[in-house]
């Protein structure tokens, strides 16, 4: 019997030590993914995320509102990795076309290019604008995620 985790055609690891959408837990179902966080040790010091119970690794976070009315934040640790800021690199950083957006997450302009930003959720095409996507956009725009907004940053 072929073990799948060491099968030659199986050589990409199950997650990946960098804040990047490549490195998400493969595990995770598309709705757990999109609540992915990758939090490097400089991060996981940090008081407000120590608060949200966010540590070093990959984490799912979302909040929601308690029966009283209040915020609360659930918070799993899944893969504990001790990883550096520059190893881990900063989701900030990642550059993606607007054909690959995913509707319903937030995004902010980084080139307008030939893309209508407009038509899918945007107040208008200008550069730094941030917007919730309600579709994808055709044309040669990018745009960077806002999605780890929630961790932050030392």
């Amino acid at each position: 019997m072929i073990n799948p985790i060491h099968n030659e055609e199986n050589k990409m690891s199950s997650w990946g030590n960098t804040d990047t959408v490549a490195s998400v837990p493969k595990y995770l179902s598309e709705a757990d993914a999109d609540k992915a966080y990758f939090v490097d040790t400089t991060e996981a010091a940090v008081a407000s995320n120590k608060a949200k119970g966010l540590g070093a690794g990959w984490n799912t976070y979302s909040t929601y509102t308690d029966t009283n009315g209040k915020t609360r934040h659930k918070a799993e640790l899944l893969v504990a990795m001790g990883t550096a800021v520059g190893t881990s690199g900063d989701v900030g950083a990642i550059i993606i076309s607007s054909a690959d957006m995913t509707t319903g997450a937030e995004y902010t302009i980084v080139t307008a290019g030939t893309s209508d930003y407009s038509a899918v959720g945007a107040a208008n095409n200008d550069v730094g604008v941030t917007f919730t996507a309600t579709g994808t956009a055709a044309g040669t725009g990018t745009v960077r995620p806002t999605e780890d907004d929630v961790v932050a940053d030392s």
